[in-house]
């Protein structure tokens, strides 16, 4: 019953990391708002996603020593603050900070949450749990644009999205909150028997060949997933002249995608091998982007969008568990190396901009493409075998 509620914690915790997803959206409005040129706003997820190459390291050493519940409770106090500046700066540099912060928060949220979920699930059904966690974080991220549109149009014409922050804050503070209640897990104590993770175990990590590729493959997914959060309402207001408020519900369909790619992702992902998930996952990304990029008319572009939700829905949860897996007693450094990885989230939308302000979207869609590649190399070099998740 402990693990019960802890576990029910833990997975809306995943709905509160919801607010990392904010960032394509946010980059979008503030845009708009303190009119930035392309290389400007695409330093803006860059900002957020810097943090988990530089605080993953040192967030395993905190879960090591606090316990992965305490770590988690901790990252989610420092995302509230972050998203109450957020909802009040005037400035660029404030906003800045509020980034900061949020990216700090949710790189600490992320090492530590993933081995929390892993102490209390069997490995057998790890990979669908994290993806039923996926959901919990899908959900909370196509609500977001939505509800900054709503706030658009019923609070204020500008500035009246930021509704959606304090919605986040709310729902941060309700996680915190619940996991503070929930008790402690016998398997999710402080790791007394264990050196805490550092810089030379991360490095030793990444000379095993599947943890170095892991590694890379989750740094090219969320280089883009980050990326077609902030470029799908460029192409809509392109392509269909909209204005921001609606170009921004695009992204909307792309987490709705996701979240039923998710969804179905926990009943298909215990019946498939790991690699067929993956590659499954890899074909429908690519052809979103074609068709991303050729496509002209309402639906079709529409249509982009689906298959690049569904595409991406479980990558990440597949890359992840499958590394976890691999190596079980080493979890909180394999889990800290992997965050790193969303680093991805800060490289790649730089690139995106510069290549956006040279050649115009279709620059912005190779560099997304780029990423996949990646990720569809990593698929292709698993081994073939009859391992289910």
């Amino acid at each position: 019953m402990k693990k019960t509620r802890l576990l029910t914690a833990a997975l809306l915790c995943f709905f509160a990391m919801g607010a990392l997803d904010l960032v394509g959206l946010a980059t979008n409005y503030f845009k708009a708002d303190m009119a930035l040129s392309n290389s400007q706003a695409g330093f803006i997820p860059g900002l957020v996603s810097v943090w988990f190459l530089l605080v993953s390291i040192p967030a395993g050493r905190m879960m090591h020593f606090l316990g992965k519940r305490v770590t988690v409770m901790s990252a989610l106090l420092i995302i509230c603050p972050s998203l109450i500046i957020a909802f009040f700066c005037k400035s660029y540099w404030s906003m800045l900070a509020a980034m900061a912060m949020m990216g700090i928060g949710c790189t600490i949220l992320v090492v530590s949450l993933n081995p929390l979920v892993a102490s209390l699930v069997s490995g057998q059904h790890l990979a669908s749990t994290l993806t039923a966690g996926q959901c919990a974080k899908a959900f909370a991220a196509l609500a977001a644009p939505a509800i900054a549109a709503l706030g658009v149009r019923y609070i204020a014409p500008e500035g009246g999205w930021r509704i959606v922050f304090a919605v986040f804050l709310v729902m941060s503070l309700l996680a915190a909150l619940l996991l503070s209640f929930s008790g402690q897990s016998d398997s999710e104590t402080t790791d007394s028997g264990t050196s805490p993770t550092s810089l030379r175990q991360c490095l030793a990590s990444l000379r095993k060949p599947a943890i170095l590729a892991a590694f890379l493959a989750v740094l090219c997914h969320v280089g883009s997933d980050v990326g077609i959060t902030v470029v799908l309402p460029q192409i809509f207001q392109k392509r269909l002249a909209l204005p921001i408020q609606d170009a921004t519900l695009s992204v909307t369909v792309y987490y709705v995608a996701r979240l039923a790619g998710a969804m179905a992702g926990i009943l298909i992902l215990r019946k498939i091998s790991i690699k067929s998930g993956l590659i499954t996952g890899v074909i429908l990304l690519f052809a979103g982007l074609v068709l991303a990029g050729l496509a002209q008319s309402y639906w079709s572009l529409y249509l982009a969008v689906a298959l690049l939700g569904f595409g991406n829905a479980n990558i990440c949860a597949l890359i992840i568990s499958r590394a976890l897996l691999a190596v079980p007693d080493e979890q909180n450094t394999t889990s800290a190396v992997l965050t790193m990885g969303f680093a991805g989230g800060a490289l790649f939308p730089l690139l995106m901009g510069f290549a956006t302000d040279s050649f115009g979207i279709a620059g912005a869609i190779v560099v997304i493409a780029i990423c996949t590649a990646g990720v569809l190399v990593y698929s292709l070099n698993l081994r073939s075998n009859k391992e289910q998740i």
